[in-house]
C-alpha cells in the first residue's frame, strides 16, 4: 500500500485522539494533562529532540549537508519552544518585539537575537534551497512533498486552535464553555505531537525514494 498520503492520516488521527481525550475527561483534568508540564507536551518536546539526529541517521548520499544542518536547527528550536526555554531563561517571551524594546538586560537580548537569527537563517535556507523543488514534487504527488505539506498545514492548524479561545473570549467577548476549551486544547496538543511523527515519516520517505536528493 502506498504511503503517499500517510501524513494526512496521521493528522486525522491526531484530531480524533485529541477530540476523544477532550471529551472523555473532566475539563480541568484535560487542561492539566495538556499543560506546559503535562505528558503530551513533554513527549512532543522529546520527539522534536529525537528527530534532530534522525535527520542525519536517515539521510541519503545526495542530501546537502547544509539542508541537514538547517533541519536539525529547526527541530531543536521546536523542542526548545515546546519546553518554553526562552521563558525559563528570561521570565517572559522573546518572540515579541516588545521584549527587545523593554528593560531586559542587553546580553539577554543579544543572545535571544542570535538564537532567533540562527532559526531564521535555517528556515530561510530551506525555503530558498528547496521551496521550488517542494512545489514541483507536490504537483507530481510525491510522498515527501505531500508529507511536508501536511506538516506545514498542521503547524498552521495547531497555532490557529491555540489562539482561537483567546480570540473568541477577548476579541469577540463570547462565553466559551470550559469543556470546549479543553477539547480544543487537547486537539491542539495532539496535533503538535503528530508533527514529530510526520517529520519522521517524511525523513523515512526521503530515505526510501530514488533521485538526486532534492
Amino acid at each position: 500500500m502506498s504511503d503517499r498520503f500517510a501524513a494526512w492520516w496521521l493528522v486525522l488521527v491526531g484530531v480524533l485522539v485529541g477530540g476523544a481525550i477532550g471529551a472523555s475527561f473532566p475539563p480541568d483534568r484535560v487542561i492539566d494533562m495538556m499543560g506546559e508540564e503535562g505528558a503530551v507536551e513533554q513527549f512532543t518536546a522529546l520527539g522534536f529532540f529525537l528527530v534532530a539526529p534522525c535527520v542525519w541517521l536517515l539521510r541519503r548520499a545526495g542530501d546537502p549537508p547544509q539542508t541537514l544542518a538547517a533541519l536539525s536547527v529547526v527541530f531543536l528550536a521546536f523542542c526548545a519552544r515546546e519546553l518554553d526555554w526562552h521563558k525559563v531563561w528570561t521570565g517572559t517571551s522573546v518572540l515579541r518585539v516588545s521584549y527587545f524594546l523593554g528593560p531586559a538586560p542587553v546580553q539577554h537580548k543579544l543572545v535571544a537575537l542570535l538564537v532567533l537569527a540562527t532559526f531564521a537563517l535555517a528556515v530561510g535556507w530551506l525555503v530558498v534551497r528547496h521551496a521550488r523543488d517542494w512545489w514541483r514534487g507536490l504537483r507530481a504527488h510525491e510522498a515527501v512533498a505531500i508529507s511536508v505539506a501536511a506538516f506545514l498545514f498542521t503547524i498552521v492548524l495547531a497555532k490557529g486552535l491555540d489562539r482561537s479561545y483567546s480570540i473568541l473570549t477577548e476579541d469577540f467577548a463570547l462565553a466559551v464553555p470550559m469543556w470546549a476549551k479543553a477539547v480544543v486544547n487537547a486537539v491542539e496538543e495532539c496535533l503538535e505531537l503528530t508533527l514529530t511523527l510526520i517529520a519522521l515519516l517524511a525523513l523515512w520517505q526521503n530515505r526510501r525514494r530514488e533521485g538526486d536528493g532534492r
